[in-house]
């Protein structure tokens, strides 16, 4: 994705999350844009909100444990990780974050 295409979904999603504060959808949707232009703070707050909305959300849970994996803090997307497939065991992500990846990629993307 190019820059101008990461801006325009952080502009969307951002405008998602005024119109709509209290919808998990608007800021898990926020946070991936965030993410996706490697701006893990914004990406981490985003997240945050989406849990604060919906405890039981194993995507925000193993979104927040990817920013872990790219801050290169293994600890934390570890219990990230783990919250996820506490909530929702098939998480293919969030096994793939914990090193059970078939590929073989250590990316919780598989990249």
């Amino acid at each position: 994705m190019h820059t101008d295409d990461h801006a325009a979904a952080i502009a969307t999603a951002q405008q998602a999350a005024r119109e709509r504060p209290d919808d998990f959808a608007a800021f898990e949707a926020l946070a991936r844009a965030h993410f996706e232009a490697s701006q893990y703070d914004e990406a981490m707050a985003a997240y945050q909100r989406a849990i604060q909305l919906n405890p039981r959300a194993a995507r925000a849970h193993e979104g927040i444990g990817h920013i872990h994996y790219r801050r290169d803090e293994p600890q934390a997307a570890i219990q990230a990780y783990e919250q996820a497939l506490a909530i929702d065991p098939p998480s293919i992500f969030s096994y793939f974050g914990l090193g059970e990846n078939p590929t073989g990629s250590r990316d919780p993307f598989g990249l």
